[in-house]
């Protein structure tokens, strides 16, 4: 889905610019650009890239172009060179460049860090540097960038801090730096991006907390799984009213679920297990009527589980397990759990009810890892079609209830 989105973006870009190209007339480039792209050539093994076309021969906009330029008026406004065996640093020379408007070096081994002058960069608005060796901190100089619209550099080695100049990206849109050894609090200016709608910032060791959230009102997908985000959450992320995809897991966040996490009507994807949350489940968790998956394990949440979470009927996989989420069970569960694939309530303090038999059954004892879900089918969340409903040894429910549920566990069987 991600290569998708990515092909799709960088499809439109590239035909706006084939079509500018195509409408001007030729013009011989910008000494100063000729320079830059003369040095890109020999600072990243031009001679053993895989295509290479025109590189060095004359002009690199007339009359035979270079491989992967495009140009508008004599400008170099397109640099395409992605998985091109290209080694090497990028020179200070190559922000000559001025008049770029899309720029893809992904899928390389460019090494070194950004070049400092990449504020000179005024006219880019899309830039992929992913799958490269880059290093070092992003420039400050970023945030000159304010018709950059698509900001990918996943899978390098980029660390420090985001710059607090970060915030100033306001046409950005699509932002995918995970897999990075990115550290520190995201700016307060990150919610400065009010045109943002996609953020993939996870793998990297972000700590906290989160600066206020509720100016990202248009993004729909916010992935900040496995960094080292600690403190609470904030009541402003209730602003983020178009979101539909939220993965928070494998952080340190503590303290309750603000109440406004309720007005996320959109959201379908909650994925905040593996943190230090505490409290209750939210009260008004029904009105968060789009939730499709449900992950809260392995938290230290308590209290009942809200009988407001069985009016919301979308709900096919619900992990609650390795909390302290006490008796009795919620109706819905008892009466209809047949809605869910995927429901494990395993590891929490339940009372056991005398009426059901808690002996072990060999066909659908449940794992005792406490990893987090997976839905490959090699994982501790797959089991068997034939299952019983199980419960920790302290528990109650009325097995005949789950008879077509595949996918159940709460730790010790029942029959």
């Amino acid at each position: 889905e991600r290569l998708l989105q990515s092909s799709a973006i960088m499809g439109r870009f590239s035909a706006l610019l084939l079509l500018a190209a195509c409408v001007c007339a030729a013009h011989a480039a910008d000494l100063g650009e000729i320079i830059a792209l003369n040095e890109l050539y020999d600072n990243t093994g031009g001679t053993r890239w895989y295509r290479s076309t025109n590189w060095l021969n004359k002009d690199p906009c007339t009359p035979n172009v270079w491989y992967g330029v495009k140009c508008v008026d004599g400008h170099v406004v397109s640099l395409d060179l992605n998985y091109n065996n290209l080694r090497g640093p990028l020179s200070e020379s190559f922000t000559n460049l001025i008049y770029l408007r899309f720029l893809d070096l992904e899928d390389n081994y460019l090494t070194g860090s950004l070049p400092q002058g990449l504020g000179n960069f005024f006219n880019l608005t899309y830039m992929d540097v992913s799958d490269n060796i880059f290093s070092g901190v992003i420039p400050s100089g970023i945030g000159q960038l304010r018709n950059l619209d698509v900001l990918q550099a996943s899978d390098n080695g980029f660390e420090g801090p985001l710059p607090s100049t970060f915030g100033n990206l306001a046409s950005l849109s699509y932002l995918s730096m995970e897999n990075n050894l990115i550290d520190g609090a995201l700016p307060a200016s990150f919610n400065q991006l009010s045109n943002l709608e996609q953020v993939y910032m996870q793998d990297n060791y972000l700590i906290g907390p989160l600066p206020e959230l509720d100016g990202l009102t248009d993004v729909t997908t916010f992935w900040l799984s496995n960094n080292e985000i600690n403190g609470t959450i904030p009541s402003s992320i209730g602003g983020m009213k178009s979101v539909e995809s939220m993965h928070m897991d494998h952080n340190k966040l503590t303290g309750a679920f603000p109440s406004t996490i309720t007005n996320l009507a959109n959201l379908r994807y909650w994925i905040f297990n593996n943190n230090q949350i505490s409290g209750d489940l939210p009260k008004d968790i029904d009105r968060m009527t789009s939730l499709v998956t449900v992950q809260l394990n392995v938290n230290r949440m308590s209290g009942l589980i809200s009988d407001g979470l069985g009016v919301v009927r979308n709900i096919k996989k619900l992990y609650l397990q390795d909390n302290a989420f006490e008796s009795p069970l919620p109706k819905f569960l008892q009466t209809n759990p047949r809605q869910y694939t995927y429901l494990d309530l395993r590891r929490n303090n339940f009372v056991r009810n005398s009426n059901f038999n808690l002996e072990p059954s060999p066909l659908s004892r449940a794992p005792n890892s406490s990893s987090p879900s997976s839905f490959s089918s090699s994982s501790s969340f797959s089991f068997s079609p034939s299952y019983s409903f199980s419960f920790s040894p302290s528990s109650s429910c009325s097995c005949s209830s789950f008879s077509r549920l595949s996918h159940l566990s709460l730790a010790a069987p029942c029959r």
